[in-house]
């Protein structure tokens, strides 16, 4: 999903997703709803794919 070739995925995805609740591309309530269910929001997966 993240499409990283990075040798630090998780700190690349980590990255991601503080950038894009910064720049107001996501929101903590998107975030919040992917930790309890495992079902990302169509932003999450654009933010996390570095779109």
């Amino acid at each position: 999903m993240a499409n990283v070739s990075a040798s630090d995925p998780m700190a690349v995805v980590c990255r991601r997703v503080v950038n894009g609740l910064t720049a107001g591309k996501i929101t903590s309530e998107e975030v919040e709803t992917f930790v309890r269910t495992q079902v990302p929001s169509p932003n999450l997966i654009k933010v996390v794919q570095g779109r």
